[in-house]
């Protein structure tokens, strides 16, 4: 019919299925399902049920949280409760003389307001989960930045680190949570020359890192081997230019402040 449908796929739940859109009078817009005509009382009916249930999806979502169960289940719960508050006003609305029948003008309203809540409380489940100091995740630390929830703080400034062929400059950045300014994780960057320009770290010398891991080192964990201590492997995450640019952008440049003990 010469309309051009995409599908959009959201990169926090990959197995999701996609969201599609049509660009109707200029304006991409979600594809619905077509209205299905339901006797008012029935619908009515339906959507008291709807709300009635909306605190028990909160409930869920927050025991859900506590056994940490995988961040994007929680969301497609709640967006699943989302969707049905929506699609079920969108019925609403659609009855013949909706506007004039108040009771049907209300009763979508409550319902477009819980489906806000529970969409708003989706995203606070994510940035709580999203900053679990002890999880490193490129994708997660992207998008707290990209919420505007957390602060960087350079506390380390261009370090000689080891000898020879080996040696480095390292940068190191404090990662915090902007709500009550605790530390994170830590972002370290090496380079070949003092005088390098900030994006011009080490091929894979720039790396997320936990507090725990931060403070032991590869020296330590050296001297555990030599001391016939188990290996504990240390896991990072490996930045790109980009997430790069956003920590840079945000420490402050002021602001190069003591390593904590």
């Amino acid at each position: 019919d010469g309309n051009v449908i995409v599908k959009v796929p959201d990169p926090l739940r990959p197995d999701s299925p996609s969201a599609r859109y049509e660009k109707r009078q200029g304006e991409w817009l979600p594809v619905h399902l077509p209205i299905t005509r339901t006797p008012r009382p029935k619908l009515i009916a339906e959507a008291r049920k709807l709300l009635a249930e909306v605190e028990q999806h909160v409930a869920k979502a927050k025991v859900d949280e506590a056994k940490k169960t995988s961040p994007s289940e929680i969301l497609d719960d709640l967006d699943k409760a989302t969707e049905s508050l929506n699609e079920q006003a969108r019925r609403l609305e659609s009855l013949e003389d909706a506007i004039a029948d108040s009771e049907v003008a209300e009763l979508a309203t409550h319902l477009r307001t819980a489906a806000g809540s529970l969409a708003a409380q989706g995203q606070k489940v994510l940035v709580r989960m999203y900053k679990n100091k002890d999880v490193l995740d490129i994708m997660r630390l992207n998008y707290l930045m990209d919420a505007d929830e957390l602060n960087v703080r350079k506390t380390v400034d261009r370090t000689p680190q080891g000898k020879g062929q080996s040696k480095s400059f390292l940068d190191v950045y404090s990662i915090r949570d902007r709500a009550n300014d605790t530390p994170l994780w830590e972002a370290h960057f090496h380079y070949d020359r003092r005088d390098a320009l900030p994006l011009n770290f080490t091929t894979r010398g720039g790396h997320l890192k936990t507090l725990e891991q931060s403070r032991r080192g590869i020296e330590s964990q050296r001297r555990d081997e030599q001391a016939g201590l188990p290996h504990v492997a240390i896991w990072r995450q490996t930045f790109d230019g980009k997430t790069a640019t956003k920590i840079f952008a945000l420490a402050s440049p002021a602001a190069v402040l003591p390593k904590p003990e």
